[in-house]
């Protein structure tokens, strides 16, 4: 190492020592302990008999003395913080352009969120009608099997009923078949008597008459309520399979109801956080964009084409049109109605934009094609371009 080298380092460290020593808090640190130490001196040379009050006080001050060396090890470490903090903030400036370019991304994810929570919202609706409709129809049906097994319960009585004629009618028929035995003996014992009792003949056969027409019509009304009760019972088996069926929809509906709803609530999260985050990174894009949109409008008025700047004037329709150097232009029609706004002109297409006053139904920005000749333009036609078809001549 030369003596310049030398001489470098030391000047260095000699200005690293007077920063420090400029230091509020070094400076207010050394003076401390100077100040200790001269105290420490003017007691000992005061005091000389008292010894161990001075070894005492000399220790506390030497105490003093390694807690400022080491609040100043602390404030030279701060120094070195401090460089890592700039560090950091330069990596923060970094995460913030990168969070400006997330921005786009969350404000499309919030778009499919929202769109998704609508369809979800929508399927839901459906689902909650869909699942009204179906309690509608099972109480219906329960109604109807209510009714069914009433219906079923008279036709049982009836038939009970039925039977106990039928039974009825059973023990006339045997005491008649009795009673005609035992008139068919009397008969052919009293054979001779068969004239006087002929009339209690034909009363009994009379009534064993009517006892089988009695008979047959209870027998055709238990085949009838058989008949009846075999319809009800097929009928309550179809209702009880209807009444099954109802509910394994309803159990379905119900279970897609509260998926959908636990989806629509995970949805809903997400779109508030998503807009949560929006909102706080909102100022900054906001001055993004301020910032692009005064660059693009700096570019729109370096783009109009300064040879073609000038009054105009359309060919049978009145209307006069002006376009100036810095990019801006105003049309006047033959009824006095005037528009405001900028125009650029690139590679033969007009564009008009920023567009205030009596625009009617014209939708902006307008973008035209226009052909130029010699003091005039002609107007090509456009989809969305009013001015189609119109021919200007330079005023």
């Amino acid at each position: 190492m030369t003596d310049h080298d030398t001489n470098t380092v030391a000047d260095r460290d000699a200005n690293v020592m007077a920063r420090r020593f400029r230091d509020p808090l070094v400076l207010g640190l050394a003076i401390a302990a100077t100040l200790g130490w001269l105290a420490l001196i003017i007691m000992w040379a005061n005091s000389a008999g008292q010894s161990a009050d001075l070894e005492a006080r000399l220790a506390e001050a030497e105490t003093q003395r390694m807690n400022l060396e080491n609040q100043l090890t602390e404030q030279q470490a701060a120094s070195g913080e401090l460089q890592t903090l700039n560090e950091e903030l330069a990596g923060t400036r970094q995460e913030m352009e990168q969070l400006n370019t997330e921005r786009q991304a969350l404000a499309d994810e919030v778009e499919a969120a929202q769109a998704q929570l609508q369809s979800v919202t929508e399927a839901l609706t459906a689902r909650n009608e869909a699942l009204g409709q179906a309690e509608q129809d099972l109480a219906a049906t329960l109604e109807q099997q209510t009714q069914a097994q009433s219906a079923a319960q008279e036709a049982q009585l009836r038939l009970t009923e039925a039977r106990d004629q039928l039974q009825a009618v059973t023990e006339r028929l045997e005491a008649a078949r009795a009673e005609e035995a035992t008139t068919r003996e009397t008969i052919a014992e009293l054979t001779e008597e068969a004239a006087q009792n002929a009339e209690a003949l034909s009363q009994a056969e009379q009534a064993l008459r009517s006892a089988r027409e009695q008979e047959t019509a209870t027998l055709a009304q238990m085949e009838d309520a058989e008949a009846t009760q075999s319809e009800l019972t097929a009928q309550q088996s179809e209702l009880e399979q209807t009444v099954a069926d109802l509910e394994a929809q309803k159990s379905g509906l119900q279970s897609e109801v509260t998926e959908y709803r636990t989806q629509r609530d995970q949805l809903q999260q997400q779109v508030t956080e998503l807009a949560e985050t929006i909102s706080q990174r909102g100022g900054e894009l906001a001055q993004i964009e301020e910032q692009v949109a005064a660059a693009g409008g700096q570019d729109s008025n370096a783009q109009a084409d300064e040879g073609f700047s000038g009054t105009y004037e359309a060919k049978g329709n009145g209307l006069r049109a002006v376009f100036n150097e810095d990019g801006t232009f105003s049309m006047t029609g033959a009824n006095n109605r005037e528009v405001t706004g900028s125009y650029t002109l690139v590679d033969g297409s007009l564009t008009l934009a920023d567009v205030s006053g009596s625009v009617g139904n014209a939708r902006f920005p307008m973008t035209c094609p226009l052909e130029q000749q010699q003091g005039s333009f002609a107007v090509g036609d456009a989809e969305g371009c009013v001015l189609s078809g119109s021919t200007f001549e330079r005023r």
